[in-house]
């Protein structure tokens, strides 16, 4: 089974490369950025939810049994998710504006569960939108709509490996409460953050 691990931004790929041990096949300013050994793959796909639609694809088009985690950082949207936590999510919202989804994803569980052994998900949704969630009012309008934490490219990932039939979910780690600190909290914590998420990830794919 080989496992496919995402993330969109350098400071992400740098951190999971190391904590998984993972030696990089392309060079440092290529697009997508390629790291592997044995049977786990990360793709840096770059910012945002085209880069993840297109490098993503490209890449898993000729990969056969294979399943695919989707990593990085992320906002909280909900009091009971604080920085540093880690959610593992098969849900997601993809919104063109705070009010307007654009589509809903809902990865389905099986196949999963018999791949990684404990593996449970959070019951939260997951809202993907290519903005600042900083301002209160769009903040709130997310929350209205269900959603407990927030990223640009889930919904892009959970796209691709729906059209290609790939089992996938989220496991991603809060660096901020989405409010006037957000800069300031995604600063200070993204380093400990990835440190944590990808040791959880690494624990996650031993043995597989």
């Amino acid at each position: 089974m080989e496992i496919v691990i995402t993330c969109a931004l350098p400071f992400e790929f740098n951190s999971a490369k190391n904590e998984l041990g993972l030696r990089e096949e392309t060079l440092k300013g290529d697009l997508p950025r390629v790291a592997k050994k044995d049977h786990v793959t990360l793709i840096y796909t770059g910012l945002g939810k085209v880069n993840t639609l297109i490098n993503l694809y490209e890449n898993l088009l000729n990969l056969k049994d294979l399943v695919v985690i989707d990593t990085g950082t992320c906002g909280s949207l909900n009091n009971k998710l604080h920085p540093l936590d880690i959610v593992t999510i098969n849900r997601s919202l993809e919104f063109y504006n705070y009010e307007t989804v654009g589509k809903k994803y809902s990865i389905k569980k099986e196949g999963l569960l018999t791949i990684f052994n404990n593996l449970e998900f959070d019951d939260y949704i997951n809202a993907s939108i290519e903005d600042s969630v900083s301002d209160p009012k769009k903040r709130n309008l997310l929350v209205d709509r269900g959603c407990s934490v927030v990223s640009w490219e889930t919904s892009s990932v959970f796209e691709v490996c729906n059209k290609l039939k790939i089992p996938c979910f989220s496991k991603r780690v809060i660096t901020d409460n989405c409010d006037e600190n957000t800069f300031k909290d995604f600063k200070n914590n993204k380093s400990e953050a990835c440190k944590k998420l990808y040791i959880s990830v690494k624990k996650l794919c031993k043995g597989i």
